[in-house]
């Protein structure tokens, strides 16, 4: 059984009524457009979620930074501890 849309006052219920007026022909090709869409960011989430995963494995990350800007970063970060 399909779940009921609640009765809230949400954009989902705005676009049910238009989609209520439209002809069978037209739901199922708006059924198509939606199941691509779907289907499209899906595969751009998986992908996206891969070449993280690459990355971490690497060791490496995403960083707009040149590598002297990070060498600079690492090299001011630095904190000595004197002994006593």
């Amino acid at each position: 059984m399909i779940a009921q849309l609640s009765t809230c006052n949400r954009p989902q219920n705005n676009y049910r009524e238009l989609i209520d007026r439209l002809d069978l022909k037209a739901k199922s090709e708006l059924m198509v457009i939606l199941a691509r869409e779907i289907a499209d960011s899906a595969l751009k989430m998986e992908s996206r979620r891969e070449e993280d995963v690459v990355y971490e494995l690497a060791g490496s990350w995403k960083d707009d930074r040149t590598a002297d800007e990070m060498v600079a970063d690492i090299y001011s970060s630095r904190i000595s501890f004197e002994t006593q």
